[in-house]
């Protein structure tokens, strides 16, 4: 064959950076040059046993090959694997063309070029910007003129107009002060960092972001990433405005507390002189009460101005806590507001009363600030309730309906997220709506809202309801004696309460002090039937006897009382009890011991 005598063709083959195999048009290798046996790992002596055939990693990639040399008389860069002797491949373009030798026998001249160091980079660069542009941060790139030339999908959620430039962006207000700033910096730092505030669509937020340069082909450009760190923020403001005000939550809590065990004790010496007295006494110890009342609404309104957490549930009926919380709060409503409540759930539900109360009172100034806002000329507030059973559970339904502005949709799905609002906080009062529905779901319920814009609101509630028997009197104490033990450090208390149920027929042991009280129970040798505690005392915590108690007897049924209202449910004994919060009246601790010993 000419092609394998012309010495300078030879040389040329020889010299070239390509590898190149000469072969038959059966395959059989005649000639390769020194690119072509080092690719392959081919020894020369070995070259005239080697078939291009076993360089095919797939051999019906090859009968395309020469299907198309028929038809086109040459094939120019076809991606293919190829595989070497020592059975490793590699990615490669192959190039074949055909030729004619002297003696009219036909064959091919194959260059081959290993491609897959660039296509494994560009998998890597294909991978970086998948990276990149899926980033929850947001990236942009400069030229180092500032001259936006590209940008993430987290940025293009945040800045939508397209074709923006730098002075454009919405992060600065001096862009020109930020370019000096930036520049000047990176001369003798590998970054630039710092923090900017800014406001978009109404909406505020605070990112951090960092600038660093890169080279590529010889060229500077400048990275910009932005982290929104608005929630971290929002949520450093909420701890350190809360660090703040602790030393006076604790001052509000603990007078709080004892103006509430004072109360206890004029209500029950009340409740108890109203039946030594003639009539005219009596009017004035209902004078006494009501203010006592007063006294203790006031605080109640007071503590909504500190977020509590829950404490143990107390027993009581739907209807009857919002009835005391439109009689406690009638002064929210204007007259331009129509106030329409419909109630039909006479049934009990075991939650922190105060912070029911709070709830609805939440969700109502929630309703109030939407009508507000409104330009209708008639405004209303619906208030509903009801029992719906559900899988065998019934569950107590409290609806809020205002004909405010609504809520866009957009918002729908965000309303119970922590630090979401679209108002200003115009009352500063009450749980957000975040706590209210972290509340409920905590105490196995659900809140949901239905909405349309400039026309309706509507929550509800969804409470489980707890099944109360209401045992006869001959059933309660089986003709028993119970006896009732109390624990407070207030002597008003222990002797109040002492008293009145003394009246009742019960027979009533009594401590002021942890101390006296585990003394009592070191020399007792029969169980209580049942145990009044408070939680906080002097001396130690409620708590603490009804562990030592239990130990001893087994477990007990318990009503904790307390004027506190941070009371952890997880720190009370696992045992059957209600909660009664100072300052309360006899007659409903009456209530409560007869449900507890009538079970």
């Amino acid at each position: 064959m000419n092609i394998l005598k012309n010495e300078s063709v030879l040389n040329f083959i020889n010299n070239m950076s390509t590898p190149l195999v000469i072969s038959s048009l059966e395959g059989k290798v005649l000639y390769a040059n020194d690119e072509a046996l080092n690719l392959f790992k081919i020894k020369k002596g070995d070259l005239g046993k080697i078939n291009t055939k076993s360089f095919y990693f797939n051999i019906k990639d090859r009968e395309k090959i020469i299907n198309l040399i028929e038809e086109e008389g040459f094939v120019k860069n076809f991606q293919i694997r190829l595989k070497k002797t020592d059975g490793s491949s590699f990615l490669a373009l192959l190039s074949v063309s055909k030729y004619r030798s002297d003696d009219d026998n036909f064959g091919l001249i194959l260059t081959i070029n290993d491609i897959t160091d660039l296509v494994e980079t560009k998998k890597e660069l294909v991978l970086f910007k998948e990276i990149v542009y899926n980033s929850p941060h947001l990236v942009l790139i400069t030229n180092e003129n500032f001259t936006p030339l590209y940008r993430n999908k987290s940025f293009d959620d945040i800045i939508m107009v397209k074709d923006i430039s730098f002075e454009d962006l919405p992060f600065f207000e001096d862009h020109n002060k930020v370019k000096h700033k930036i520049l000047n910096n990176l001369k003798e730092n590998k970054y630039y960092t710092d923090t900017v505030y800014f406001t978009l669509d109404n909406n505020r937020y605070v990112f951090a972001y960092v600038v660093f340069k890169v080279v590529f082909d010889g060229k500077d450009y400048l990275v910009f990433i932005f982290k929104d760190i608005t929630y971290q923020i929002l949520l450093e403001e909420e701890l350190a405005r809360k660090g703040k005000i602790e030393a006076i939550e604790r001052v509000i809590k603990m007078f709080s507390h004892r103006l509430n065990d004072s109360l206890t004790g004029i209500m029950s010496y009340t409740s108890l002189a109203s039946n030594e007295v003639n009539d005219k006494a009596k009017d004035y110890l209902f004078k006494i009460t009501e203010i006592c009342d007063g006294i203790a609404s006031m605080l109640d309104k007071m503590m909504m101005f500190i977020k509590v957490k829950d404490i143990s549930g107390e027993l009581f009926k739907v209807d009857e806590a919002i009835e005391e919380f439109l009689e406690e709060y009638n002064d929210i409503f204007v007259k331009s507001i129509s106030l329409d409540v419909n109630l039909n759930c006479n049934y009990y539900v075991n939650l922190n009363k105060d912070i029911f109360k709070n709830v609805i009172f939440s969700m109502i100034m929630n309703s109030i600030e939407a009508l507000d806002d409104s330009k209708k000329d008639s405004k209303q507030i619906v208030i509903t309730t009801s029992m719906q059973e559900e899988d065998g559970n019934k569950f107590a339904i409290i609806e809020l309906f205002d004909n405010g502005i609504g809520i866009k949709e957009e918002h729908l799905d965000k309303v119970f997220d922590p630090f979401f609002s679209t108002k200003h906080d115009k009352h500063g009062i009450g749980l957000d709506l975040a706590m209210v529905y972290g509340y409920i779901k905590n105490n196995g319920g659900k809140v949901t809202v239905d909405s349309k814009e400039n026309e309706y609101t509507k929550f509800t509630i969804k409470i489980p309801i707890v099944e109360v028997v209401n045992s006869n009197n001959e059933n309660k104490v089986d003709n028993k004696k119970a006896t009732i033990f109390v624990l407070d450090d207030e002597e008003i208390i222990t002797l109040s309460i002492s008293e009145f149920l003394k009246s009742k027929g019960y027979e009533v042991v009594v401590a002021n002090s942890i101390k006296e009280a585990m003394k009592t129970l070191e020399e007792t040798s029969y169980p209580y039937d049942l145990i009044i505690s408070d939680i906080v005392l002097n001396d130690g915590n409620g708590y603490e006897f009804i562990n030592a108690y239990n130990k001893k007897f087994g477990l007990c049924k318990v009503i904790y009382i307390s004027g506190f209202s941070d009371i952890e449910n997880n720190q009370i004994p696992s045992s059957e009890h209600v909660f009664i919060k100072k300052p309360f009246k006899l007659p409903m601790l009456l209530e409560k011991v007869e449900y507890l010993l009538g079970n």
